[in-house]
């Protein structure tokens, strides 16, 4: 039997165990960040981070129910999981808004800020009511009446559905634009007219 010297004996000892420590050291480490990793998914999917609440400005009463409906965004959805880019596109596609901006406000709210379409304008649709454009003549909002406060009407009968764009009518709406403003109550009136003016058009949405 081999004698080995017992100084060399204690340095193969020492190096076996600071090899052991070091492999303890980073399995500890492994430990702690899957516990860390997984202890932040737990958390993301916890009430804790979860959608609370949707706040809406710029929009009130019905207009606010419609946002709220259109965005898609429901209560209790955890934050990470919500697409504020498919939100902003589908309240964007409401006929009377103009643009939108979505954000998370954490842990567990929505903001959501909306600017709204402008009527200047009135198409008679031949029943008594009316669709109000803006000033790209976007079908926003139908009336009840034809006569809206002092939104002067062009006679030209809509076409298609709220949100589309009443080409026909933007010649008109240049003219108005163009008048001096001391015109602009209940004085402008464009009479064009059109084979559509007697169809009944532009369904709510």
């Amino acid at each position: 039997m081999t004698s080995i010297d017992p100084r060399l004996r204690q340095r193969r000892i020492a190096v076996r165990r600071a090899a052991g420590r070091r492999r303890l050291r980073i399995l500890i480490a492994v430990v702690v960040l899957a516990a860390g990793f997984g202890g932040a998914y737990a958390l993301s999917r916890s009430a804790l981070l979860d959608l609370d609440t949707v706040e809406i400005d710029g929009a009130f009463g019905t207009e606010a129910d419609q946002v709220a409906e259109a965005s898609g965004l429901v209560i209790g959805t955890p934050m990470l999981d919500l697409d504020l880019d498919a939100a902003n596109a589908a309240i964007v596609g409401l006929p009377w808004v103009e643009t939108a901006d979505v954000g998370r406000a954490w842990p567990g709210t929505v903001e959501i800020a909306v600017t709204r379409r402008i009527g200047v304008a009135l198409l008679p649709v031949g029943d008594g009511s009316a669709v109000v454009i803006d000033d790209e003549a976007v079908a926003i909002a139908r009336s009840e009446t034809s006569a809206v406060g002092d939104l002067p009407v062009i006679t030209l009968g809509p076409t298609g559905d709220l949100g589309d764009v009443q080409t026909l009518a933007l010649p008109a709406l240049d003219l108005i634009a163009a008048m001096p403003t001391d015109l602009s109550r209940g004085s402008r009136r464009s009479t064009s007219s059109t084979a559509a003016s007697a169809h009944r058009c532009c369904r709510s949405t």
